[in-house]
């Protein structure tokens, strides 16, 4: 390693422990309430260890049972894994670099542009996500494995290529991403490739069989995921492309209650040099077997979600094949390396920039959920085993995980169960209802929850919660 490497690598070592401080600080809203990675204290945990409908993710169910343990772990344990395995991929990005002969400059940007791209945002400041930056990271490693000397790299790629798919299933992508990234950068011949990409199917056939000769304690109902358009692909496309490669604060556009246009401009302003840069270089250099292989590979692992259905925590899955196909470009451009310095230099400014609004408007969407369990605690005379909580819904706008409505945020009554450490309630149901509704129907609704049985009924309105004892 030279100086420089040396220097940046020590920074970033001394500021992860600032950074795991800052992300444990993001309470949970929205699904994080009903993921397999929330504590799980069910009786029969084990089954939650097989597939269940459309998925099969015991790595999971593991940390589920983990956190169930001692629920002070949770959201932190999730945040600490995540982290930690965000860094490890920005570690294999920078390893797998310096086996393909990249330059300095190339090894440094394309780790950090790993580190700090926006695309990682819907993963790293997510608490249920470490399915997707686990997936991703054991990929990258099978990679680096695989483009090595050792003979051992033969069973060490599959192994790690099928641990990937227990994290997430579209790991299973990598057994054929990897074998074809060795081909591209002459680490291995067709024959080989052929050989190696028969050993991936035969991975795929075992795992199939495995799967479905197991037992499914779940019904397959309608999955969202496999109920996409032709139209809903080409916007999964487009949602893909924009959200992996460009650097702009979209909650400034598209969460009208956050609006902040010039602060959109100028992340934009400050991107645009380094985004024409790279493809410039990039349709130069597009007829090269790495290019074209790199480009085939970032679609093959994003493939499963532009298929089905794309959100910005699924950008995360083609992002470390992103970040080598940047090094690439660069790696074989003529491009000054001032040019790529100061162009790259804005890039990382205008990240850092959508990074930090991104996490403030994620702590304060969780910040409101623990805030409305504190109201709710205060409120409450007594612990109430029994509870119905209504969710009046006035038509408020979230963008993904970052702006989240304030009944999702509360976790329709979650989060006063796990303020409470899951001592009560003991039983908890939601409904919700509109703004039409509420003035017409709330008074019956509330007085016949009451009369069939229930302790409490909490109404949920806006970021206020107003408790009704029995």
């Amino acid at each position: 390693m030279t100086r420089t490497e040396k220097v940046i690598a020590a920074f970033i070592l001394l500021t992860a422990p600032l950074v795991i401080y800052a992300l444990a600080r993001l309470q949970p809203t929205f699904d994080d309430w009903t993921y397999l990675t929330y504590p799980n204290e069910d009786p029969q945990w084990q089954r939650y260890f097989l597939p269940y409908g459309s998925y099969w993710r015991p790595i999971d169910a593991l940390i589920g049972y983990v956190l169930a343990l001692d629920l002070r772990l949770f959201p932190t344990l999730n945040h600490i894994l995540i982290y930690l395995a965000h860094l490890t991929g920005m570690l294999m990005v920078y390893l797998i670099g310096r086996r393909l002969q990249y330059t300095l400059l190339s090894r440094i940007i394309a780790p950090l542009f790993f580190l700090l791209s926006p695309a990682m945002l819907g993963a790293v400041l997510d608490i249920d996500s470490i399915n997707q930056v686990l997936s991703s990271t054991l990929g990258l490693i099978a990679l680096w494995c695989y483009l090595g000397p050792s003979k051992h790299r033969l069973w060490l790629w599959p192994t790690l290529c099928l641990l990937a798919t227990l994290a997430k299933e579209n790991g299973i992508c990598w057994l054929f991403i990897v074998p074809l990234l060795g081909y591209a950068f002459h680490i291995t011949n067709r024959r080989q490739l052929r050989r190696h990409l028969a050993i991936a199917l035969g991975c795929v056939v075992a795992y199939s069989a495995i799967r479905l000769s197991l037992p499914n304690g779940y019904a397959l109902d309608e999955n969202q995921y496999l109920t996409a358009t032709f139209t809903d692909k080409l916007n999964n496309v487009a949602k893909f492309l924009i959200l992996s490669f460009s650097c702009v604060d979209f909650i400034s556009l598209f969460h009208q209650p956050s609006r902040h246009i010039p602060f959109l401009l100028l992340t934009l302003l400050l991107s645009i040099p380094f985004i024409y840069l790279l493809v410039r270089r990039g349709i130069a250099h597009l007829k090269e077997r790495e290019t074209l292989v790199l480009l085939l590979t970032i679609l093959l692992a994003a493939s499963p979600h532009l298929l089905t259905l794309f959100s910005t925590m699924h950008a995360y899955a083609a992002l470390g094949l992103i970040a080598l196909l940047v090094g690439h470009i660069l790696n074989r451009g003529s491009i000054g390396r001032r040019t790529i310095t100061v162009t790259f230099a804005m890039y990382m400014a205008s990240a850092l920039m959508v990074d930090a609004r991104h996490y403030t408007k994620a702590y304060d969407s969780g910040m409101t959920g623990y805030r409305m369990a504190e109201s709710v605690i205060l409120q409450a005379h007594k612990p109430a085993n029994k509870v119905w909580c209504i969710c009046i819904d006035n038509g408020e706008k979230k963008y993904s995980s970052f702006c989240v409505i304030p009944y999702d945020a509360f976790g329709w009554g979650n989060a006063v169960y796990l303020h409470t450490h899951h001592r009560w309630p003991t039983l908890l149901r939601n409904e919700t209802i509109t703004t039409a509704d509420a003035r017409a129907h709330l008074a019956h609704i509330v007085g016949q929850r009451l009369a069939q049985g229930y302790d409490q009924v909490w109404i949920v309105d806006g970021k206020e919660v107003k408790v009704i004892e029995k």
